[in-house]
């Protein structure tokens, strides 16, 4: 027997009783319980609006019922996973930018959230203090967005390199203060699918949370190459070309 429970209004349990033509079948050991569930916290407070942002939902009840859904900014949140009756995780979708609650379906029931969820504009760099890299990577980047931008909303950070639409390498950026520090990752052009390709092709992006953002111009040069090793006393000379212009170092 399947059957779809209807409101309650408050609270209560009882036993379960089934009747079928006029038998009645009452199942002590079954105790059913209507329950409210009820949303406290939520971390972080705020997202950007491509989405991506990866919410932690505190609150009483989480794990009740069938089916969930939570909405912020009017778009789907992605449960990702119910850890407890106290805590459940999702990652935002794209939404509108502004100030909204939170909102926690489970089955019938709908409960906001007594606290404002901010949806912020998508970061934008204006600086960064290298803008080209080599093959073996490790070049550290800072890198700046324009004064003010709430930049604690921007959970993760990455600096990637791509060619023909697939990610072939990739380094996570640590936040600093007002900036970002990354280090430019490094790239085995001998791969599947690079070893046939120009360099030029693979081009350097930014991904922020959902948001994606080209570097142009960041050029990725081949490594150095040492020509001549001579090592007089203290004194160390290098001699070879550069990966930028191919001059003479």
């Amino acid at each position: 027997v399947v059957c779809q429970t209807s409101p309650s209004g408050t609270p209560k349990h009882g036993l379960v009783e089934v009747t079928t033509s006029g038998d009645q079948y009452i199942f002590p050991e079954n105790m059913y319980y209507y329950k409210k569930h009820k949303v406290k916290d939520v971390s972080p407070r705020c997202g950007i609006a491509a989405g991506g942002t990866d919410l932690t939902i505190t609150g009483e009840e989480l794990d009740i019922g069938v089916q969930m859904s939570v909405i912020v900014a009017g778009t789907m949140c992605d449960v990702t996973n119910k850890a407890s009756q106290n805590q459940v995780s999702c990652t935002t979708r794209a939404g509108v930018i502004g100030q909204t609650n939170l909102q926690v379906n489970i089955d019938g029931g709908r409960v906001s959230s007594p606290f404002q969820f901010e949806v912020v504009e998508n970061p934008v760099p204006q600086f960064l203090s290298k803008n080209s890299s080599i093959h073996s990577g490790g070049i550290p980047v800072e890198i700046r967005f324009k004064e003010g931008y709430r930049l604690e909303c921007v959970q993760k950070l990455w600096m990637r390199f791509e060619a023909v639409n697939l990610v072939h390498a990739e380094e996570r950026c640590v936040k600093s203060g007002s900036k970002f520090i990354c280090k430019t990752p490094t790239l085995d052009m001998k791969i599947a699918g690079l070893a046939d390709l120009p360099v030029s092709y693979v081009t350097a992006v930014l991904r922020a949370d959902n948001h994606k953002i080209p570097l142009n111009p960041f050029p990725i040069h081949a490594d150095p190459v040492i020509d001549l090793l001579t090592a007089l006393t203290q004194m160390v000379t290098l001699s070879g070309l550069s990966p930028v212009d191919n001059s003479s170092l």
